[in-house]
């Protein structure tokens, strides 16, 4: 900036390296409530706040359409797509292609995140931007199962979708056990980050509970039969019987309230149990504080993001033993027990009994130290930069050979010899294992492997720095960011892709390498009749702002323009 002075004319400043860009796809997103939605808008963000751009490209829903700025400038494409069922939008392949083409290449895109399996515009957009040569990155969210006609077409679909992807993430590592099953992706490409909560907006309140010996049990889902709603009609009645002093409070919507309101009447329980219907998200803390415990009744959880806030508010956690939930918290903050209305009943029945020896700071405590977003968007981002940047080391992948699992002990990766060792990746799979200060815990006949110190994960993945001149990568200029908007797939590359889809069948292999055909066809007509290159870049928010209003201002207004730029940058970093 010494440049600027004495000079007779006002010169703009150099132009500043660049923000990465993310996009994240999906038809899970706000304004519909939901663990998905929350998760994509916390970590776009923690990434935002890590110096990167984030878009979100999703459905319209109600009122919203168009294009929205939510906080932190994060951008979000409402797409005149039609909803049909689940809130996930008609299967089109090809109809919204470029509209879809045009988002990326306006926004200079370089990662596209798409979310959940049961998303089609997540896997229409996936496709798209490895037809444009974007790296892409994908996270599922849930468990689903081999043997019925929907899920077996689900997986043929995540299959084709994810064929070729470099970078999965799930949220568990019995998620990830069901996901390398059911979409056939090698181990070593799959990462296992759990989801995290604000636990800072979430403090316990004791006051706003009911005085003892009175004891409120909250449930809080989505009312449909996978969350258990079948299983919870039958424990409520006995246990209003057995225990005279217990009432149930039930937030959240869906088709299987109208089995809890015939249960209601039946019983004559309306005074002992409250149905508060969908509860927005600003109002989840207000419910969880007013209870002492929290009944969790799914028949299939791969990451339970409610029984986590629910700890963080001091509440003693009952839920069934399924899928990822005993990785989620350690024993002494929940009760699991299998998913048998008796089993229930029993434990339900055990929690009533010490909920008012439960210390609920405690548990707020070790839930703000065991789960972050900030956590989490540090590993995402290491997973971004292992797409971008494969050949060096600065930013390690966050694959299931260098995270640490959530019982502390040293994972272990598959063989590359063998892929049959895919489900057999660490040493405490499938178990609960959670070593807690005072004491560690293992299974009878089982080696204590728990005796190795745990693993301190924000040291883990603490920000490395370049070997160069120890500087944050991309903020030092050692490393070169990949060109954006980047060429298209070469015709080598294609036919391997049509070599992999080929085999996944012998008709939906066929189907598929059509449809990869179509795309390559497709991509190349649009680009013969509108160039990427012609297609204008949307600036950036808000720091390309500031780089104009330096250009059209004086010396001393572009310096310190600048000064406070590179000020907030070093912040971010």
């Amino acid at each position: 900036m010494e440049g600027f002075k004495g000079a007779g004319l006002a010169q703009p400043p150099p132009r500043r390296r660049r923000q990465l860009c993310i996009c994240m796809a999906s038809d899970f997103f706000f304004p519909s409530l939901g663990g998905i939605e929350t998760h994509i808008y916390n970590l776009s963000q923690c990434l935002i706040q890590r110096g990167f751009k984030v878009v979100v490209i999703t459905h319209y829903a109600k009122k919203r359409y168009g294009v929205r700025y939510l906080s932190n400038g994060l951008k979000v494409y409402y797409l005149p797509f039609l909803p049909v069922a689940n809130n996930a939008t008609l299967p089109t392949f090809f109809a919204f292609f470029p509209l879809i083409r045009n988002i990326l290449l306006r926004e200079r895109v370089d990662i596209v995140h798409g979310h959940q399996s049961t998303s089609t515009l997540a896997h229409e957009t996936l496709m798209i931007a490895r037809a444009l040569g974007m790296q892409v990155a994908y996270t599922d969210h849930s468990l689903f199962g081999f043997d019925d006609m929907a899920c077996i077409h689900l997986n043929k679909i995540v299959r084709f979708s994810l064929h070729d992807l470099d970078a999965c993430i799930c949220v568990s590592h019995t998620h990830r056990e069901n996901f390398v099953l059911r979409a056939g992706i090698h181990p070593s490409r799959v990462s296992v980050i759990s989801n995290a909560v604000d636990a800072s907006t979430l403090v316990p309140d004791p006051a706003k509970r009911p005085q003892p010996p009175q004891v409120r049990v909250v449930v809080l889902s989505r009312l449909a039969y996978r969350k258990g709603i079948d299983l919870l009609v039958t424990v409520i009645p006995p246990i209003c019987k057995k225990l005279p002093h217990v009432n149930f409070v039930i937030g959240g919507d869906g088709p299987k309230r109208i089995i809890l309101e015939e249960m209601r009447e039946k019983h004559r329980l309306q005074d002992r149990v409250e149905l508060i219907g969908a509860v927005s998200h600003d109002k989840v803390g207000a419910l969880l504080q007013s209870g002492h415990i929290f009944l969790n009744t799914s028949l299939t959880e791969s990451f339970c993001i409610a029984i986590v806030e629910a700890a963080a508010c001091g509440m003693l956690v009952v839920s069934t033993n399924v899928g990822g939930i005993p990785e989620v918290l350690p024993p002494h903050m929940v009760l699991l027990c299998d998913p048998d209305d008796l089993q229930v009943q029993r434990r339900l029945a055990e929690a009533v009994a010490m909920v008012h020896t439960v210390d609920p700071f405690r548990f707020h405590r070790e839930i703000l130290q065991r789960y972050s977003w900030h956590d989490v968007a540090a590993r995402v981002e290491r997973v971004y930069f292992s797409l971008l940047f494969p050949e060096t080391k600065v930013y390690p992948p966050c694959s299931a050979s260098a995270t640490p699992c959530l019982c502390g002990h040293s994972p272990l990766g598959p063989s590359e010899d063998d892929p049959r060792e895919a489900a057999h990746f660490c040493v405490c799979a499938r178990r609960t294992f959670w070593r807690d200060d005072a004491r560690s815990i293992s299974l009878e006949g089982e080696e204590d492997v728990t005796s190795s110190p745990r693993v301190d994960t924000r040291s883990f993945y603490e920000d490395s720095l370049c070997a160069c001149c120890d500087k944050p990568p991309l903020c030092c200029g050692c490393l070169e960011l990949p060109p954006s908007p980047p060429p298209l797939p070469s015709p080598f590359l294609v036919v391997q892709r049509l070599r992999k889809l080929y085999a996944l069948g012998p008709v939906s292999g066929k189907i598929f390498c059509i449809v990869a055909i179509i795309t390559w066809v497709y991509i190349r007509v649009l680009e013969f009749f509108y160039p990427s290159a012609e297609i204008e870049e949307v600036p950036a928010f808000p720091c390309d702002i500031l780089l104009c209003l330096a250009e059209e201002s004086g010396p001393e207004e572009s310096e310190n323009l600048a000064n406070s730029e590179s000020a907030s940058q070093d912040q971010l970093h």
